[in-house]
């Protein structure tokens, strides 16, 4: 992929779980969601959504 710029772009991410999470043993249920600012082309997308998933 080319270089894309992703200058002044915003990105949210909210967690939650539901256990100890520092446990370690597999039983905390996370879940994830992750908004990316609207104002990001097609290209500055494809880019986010390799770098956060």
């Amino acid at each position: 992929m080319a270089e894309v710029s992703l200058s002044g772009l915003n990105v949210i991410i909210l967690n939650s779980f539901n256990g100890n999470v520092w446990a370690g043993d597999g039983t905390t249920k996370v879940n994830v969601a992750i908004f990316f600012d609207e104002k990001a082309n097609e290209r500055q997308r494809k880019a986010l959504d390799m770098i956060f998933n």
